[in-house]
C-alpha cells in the first residue's frame, strides 16, 4: 500500500518534468538535431530539462559560472567569483586562481553546445572572439545565458571589460574599485616614460616554426606597444601576421618581445633569438639584448592590464628608474598564490 507522503512525492516529481519540458525551446533542439549526433541532442534535452535553468533571467542569482578567454577568467577571480567556476576553455584555464578541478571546455573560438549545456551553468561569461556564432545562437535558445565581454585595446578595452563582467555577475563595487586601481597603475606608469623618446618593438606571437607571426595594427600587441612608449615595427600589417626574412631585416626593431604558450617570462638572450629566427639574430634587439618574453596572459586585458604595461615598459625603457622601482613593490606586496576554493 502506498502512503500520501509517497504519493505526494510522486505528484510533486511529475509537476516539476511536466514544468521542465514545458520550459524547454524545442526549437532550437530541433535546430540541433540537423547538425549534432544523437548522444549530444539527447544531452542538450536533459539540460534543458534541468528545471528552473532553462528559463533563466538577467536579474537570477549565479551559482554555476563557465567562463571563456583569458581576460573572462582573470575577471572572475578579481571579482570574487572563482568558487562559482564549473567550467573553463583552454584560454581562461592558464588564469591565477581558477579552480584547477574545472573541466575544461574547448577553446573560446570553439565551443561545445553539449559540453557546455551538461555544466547547466548559469552565465557564460566570454570575451569577444567567442564562437562559432551557431554555438552561442543554440545555449541561448537552451536558455544559457551568455554575455560577451566588450573587444578594444589598451586601457580603454580593459575598463570596457572589468565594466561589462562586474554587471553580469553583480559585482559593480568591487569592478569600480578594480577599475579605479588600473587607473592609478596606468597613470603611474605613463607618468616614468621618457619624453620623445619612442623605440620601435616587433611583437612575436609563435615562437619558431617557420616565419614569425607578428602583431600589427589594430592588435591588443600594437595598443600595449604604444600605451608603454613604444613604436610597433609592424604596424604596416594588419593584424596577426607571418613576417617574411626581407620585411623582418627591414624592420629592424629596438626591443622583441615574445609572449606564447613555452615561453619563460625573462630576459632572452642572442642564442636563444638566433635559434628560432635567425633573421633577427643581427637585429638591434639581439645585439643589446633587448628580447623580452612575457606570459600568454599579457595581451588578455583584463584586471591585470597594468602589471603586464608596466612590464612591458620596463623592457622598453629599462633606463626609467621608477617602473624597476614599481617593479620591485609590486614583487613585494605580492602574496602567496591563490588556493583552489573549497567546493
Amino acid at each position: 500500500m502506498i502512503n500520501r507522503g509517497t504519493q505526494s512525492s510522486r505528484r510533486i516529481a511529475r509537476e516539476r518534468w511536466r514544468v521542465a519540458f514545458a520550459a524547454v525551446n524545442f526549437t532550437a533542439v530541433a535546430r540541433v538535431c540537423c547538425a549534432a549526433p544523437f548522444a549530444a541532442v539527447l544531452a542538450l534535452v536533459f539540460a534543458a530539462c534541468g528545471g528552473a535553468d532553462a528559463t533563466r533571467d538577467a536579474d537570477a542569482p549565479i551559482r554555476r559560472l563557465v567562463v571563456a578567454g583569458g581576460a573572462a577568467g582573470e575577471l572572475a577571480v578579481a571579482l570574487g567569483r572563482a568558487q562559482d567556476v564549473v567550467g573553463v576553455d583552454l584560454s581562461a584555464a592558464r588564469a591565477p586562481g581558477l579552480p584547477l578541478s574545472a573541466p575544461r571546455v574547448g577553446y573560446v573560438r570553439s565551443l561545445p553546445v553539449e559540453g557546455l549545456a551538461a555544466l547547466r551553468p548559469d552565465l557564460v561569461l566570454a570575451t569577444a572572439e567567442a564562437g562559432p556564432p551557431e554555438a552561442l545562437e543554440q545555449l541561448r535558445a537552451l536558455g544559457v545565458r551568455v554575455v560577451l565581454l566588450p573587444d578594444g585595446h589598451g586601457l580603454d578595452g580593459a575598463l570596457e571589460r572589468i565594466a561589462a563582467a562586474g554587471d553580469a555577475l553583480f559585482e559593480t563595487d568591487r569592478a569600480i574599485a578594480i577599475a579605479e586601481e588600473l587607473r592609478r597603475e596606468s597613470t603611474a606608469v605613463r607618468a616614468q616614460l621618457p619624453a620623445g623618446v619612442r623605440p620601435t618593438v616587433l611583437w612575436v606571437l609563435q615562437p619558431g616554426g617557420g616565419a614569425p607571426l607578428v602583431g600589427g595594427s589594430n592588435t591588443a600587441a600594437d595598443g600595449l606597444i604604444r600605451e608603454a612608449g613604444g613604436e610597433n615595427a609592424a604596424a604596416a600589417l594588419e593584424g596577426w601576421k607571418p613576417m617574411s626574412v626581407e620585411a623582418l631585416w627591414a624592420a629592424a626593431p629596438e626591443v622583441i618581445v615574445v609572449a606564447s604558450i613555452g615561453t619563460t617570462p625573462g630576459q632572452h638572450g642572442h642564442g636563444s633569438l638566433a635559434k628560432l629566427w635567425p633573421a633577427l639574430a643581427d637585429s638591434p634587439a639581439a645585439r643589446t639584448a633587448r628580447v623580452v618574453a612575457l606570459e600568454p596572459g599579457a595581451l588578455s586585458g583584463g584586471p591585470r592590464h597594468g602589471e603586464h604595461l608596466a612590464a612591458l615598459a620596463r623592457a622598453i625603457h629599462p633606463s626609467a628608474a621608477g617602473l624597476a622601482v614599481r617593479d620591485a613593490e609590486r614583487t613585494a606586496s605580492d602574496g602567496p598564490s591563490a588556493k583552489e576554493p573549497v567546493r
